[in-house]
Parts: C-alpha cells; sequence; structure tokens
C-alpha cells in the first residue's frame, strides 16, 4: 500500500523489484491497469450487456457490446447497378468505359457510382477497404454484317487498366445476341473506383437495351454487382 497516491491506490509487484513493472497491477480513481498478460476463467462486462450480443472494440481499445447485425454491418460493402440506355461504339478498336445510370438501392450499401470527368456515371466507388467481387453481364448484340468480329472487354482501376484482366468475345451473324458475363477479384482502399472498359473491331456491335419483350421483364444492357468478401 503506498502513502504516496499519484500514480495509485493499490500496487501489486512481483515482489523483487519495484521498478520492475512488467507484471504489476495499478489501482486508482475509477482504473485498474495491469501490465503483463492477463489470464482469467470468467470474464463479465455488465455495462451494455445484452443476450446475444458480441464485444467489440473502437480504434482506442475501448470496448462495448453490439447487436451481432450491427457488428457485422459495420465491414458489410456492396452495390448494385444497371443500365437502361444502349451503349456503341463510335469507332472500332477504341476504349470505351460502360455506364451504369441505375442504382438498385435496396441491394447497395457502401458502395456508389460516380461521374467520370466527362460527366458520365462509370466510377464504381468503395468506402471501405477490401478485397471485392466484381461480376457483370453485358447484353451484346451484332445489328448488320456476316463476318467474325470481337469485342473485349477488362477492368480498370482509378483510370489505370489493371493488367491480365481482358477477354475476347466473338459474334459472327447478323442479329447475333451475346451475353459476356463473368467476374473480378480486385483490391481497393476507401475512395478507390473501378470502372468496366469494352472495345469492338466492328462498331455494329453494341451493348442492347431491349424493352417489350413479355413475359420477360425488360433487359438491361448491363448489370453489375460488387460485394466486400475480405
Amino acid at each position: 500500500l503506498l502513502g504516496d497516491t499519484t500514480e495509485g491506490a493499490f500496487i501489486v509487484g512481483n515482489g523483487t523489484d519495484e521498478s520492475n513493472r512488467s507484471n504489476l497491477i495499478f489501482a486508482g480513481g475509477n482504473e485498474v491497469n495491469i501490465s503483463g498478460k492477463t489470464i482469467t476463467t470468467n470474464f463479465q462486462m455488465t455495462s451494455g450487456g445484452t443476450n446475444n450480443y458480441v464485444l467489440t472494440s473502437d480504434n482506442d481499445g475501448n470496448a462495448s457490446w453490439q447487436n451481432v447485425s450491427a457488428a457485422t454491418s459495420l465491414n458489410l460493402c456492396y452495390g448494385s447497378f444497371y443500365d437502361t440506355t444502349t451503349q456503341t461504339a463510335a469507332t472500332q478498336n477504341t476504349a470505351y468505359i460502360v455506364q451504369f445510370n441505375s442504382t438498385s438501392t435496396g441491394e447497395t450499401s457502401g458502395v456508389t457510382v460516380n461521374n467520370n470527368t466527362g460527366s458520365t456515371p462509370t466510377q464504381i466507388t468503395v468506402s471501405k477497404d477490401g478485397v471485392y467481387d466484381v461480376q457483370f453481364s453485358l447484353q451484346l448484340y451484332r445489328s448488320a454484317g456476316g463476318t467474325r468480329e470481337k469485342t473485349a472487354i477488362w477492368l480498370r482501376k482509378n483510370g489505370l487498366d489493371v493488367p491480365e484482366t481482358a477477354t475476347l468475345v466473338t459474334l459472327q451473324a447478323n442479329s447475333d445476341y451475346v451475353v459476356a458475363a463473368w467476374n473480378f477479384f480486385i483490391k481497393l482502399k476507401a475512395n478507390d473506383y473501378a470502372e468496366l472498359m469494352w472495345s469492338t473491331t466492328n462498331t455494329n456491335i453494341q451493348i442492347i437495351r431491349e424493352t417489350s419483350i413479355s413475359p420477360a421483364p425488360d433487359v438491361p444492357s448491363v448489370i453489375l454487382t460488387i460485394n466486400k468478401i475480405d
């Protein structure tokens, strides 16, 4: 027990060296500080305790009880986007950015689509660091021609092409419909953005929007989903 309470009202040491505080307990005011490992068979924190809540921590190590679903949602980041216009290529063998003019608001949290420098909504922007699964489908259509032509699709990150992400799709005949659909894994930081790119060897190839195809619903020209997986 100390007469000087500037550090604590009660101190337990290792019994050999009062200057060695590698295994000490300091008690003073409303705090107990333990230097070293703490081992206990049971733990109880009554403040905020609620059945089926989980213990979480902030950046300073302050603990609190949180609802399981709320604690899980802290790390969620996902989005669903689509476009209701037909997208065309004015020039063959030229890179174009796929646009998304619509957001599935009920299926989107923490991800937005922002305008590029040309005021077109192309930039799929995330709010959290992580690895993301980007999945898409493009409804390709060839309006004219009969020789084999190609369309390339690839990914960009923050305005730069991502290496080894391009894939080629071939369309042979007039009125051909082809769906290009696959996915990418990409590591993004908060406020990074991804863009879907395309080019074609023939300007008769479009990313087409189709309506009035009852009994099916309308066909968006493109659908893209993104989900944080790590």
